[in-house]
């Protein structure tokens, strides 16, 4: 009896995936997230092709360009110079940031 409960359960939620699948198919040919606006493609391939020739890395061409990458080379340098500080103090014997301790 629990087989036969088991199947029928199991073609239940089979029904009920593939109807939910109908009705997502159905949304999707809308194109409801469609916006009518300029294709930017050109635009940045002609950025990007045009820094290559320069000799400008590709993650430093745009504008946020230094947005972002200003803070992360902050973090990373300041990091690294934190990391070399202490173990330089560590191995002096020295095991915090100031003083004799």
């Amino acid at each position: 009896m629990s087989s036969e409960l088991h199947c029928s359960s199991a073609h239940a939620t089979h029904r009920n995936n593939s109807t939910t699948l109908k009705r997502f198919n159905s949304q999707q040919d809308t194109m409801a997230g469609f916006v009518n606006r300029e294709n930017r493609v050109p635009y940045y391939q002609r950025l990007f092709q045009e820094g290559q020739k320069n000799g400008v890395r590709q993650w430093n061409q745009t504008a946020r360009s230094k947005i972002l990458l200003y803070p992360y080379y902050t973090i990373l340098f300041g990091g690294l110079a934190g990391s070399m500080y202490m173990m330089s103090r560590m191995v002096l014997g020295h095991k915090t940031w100031f003083g004799k301790n």
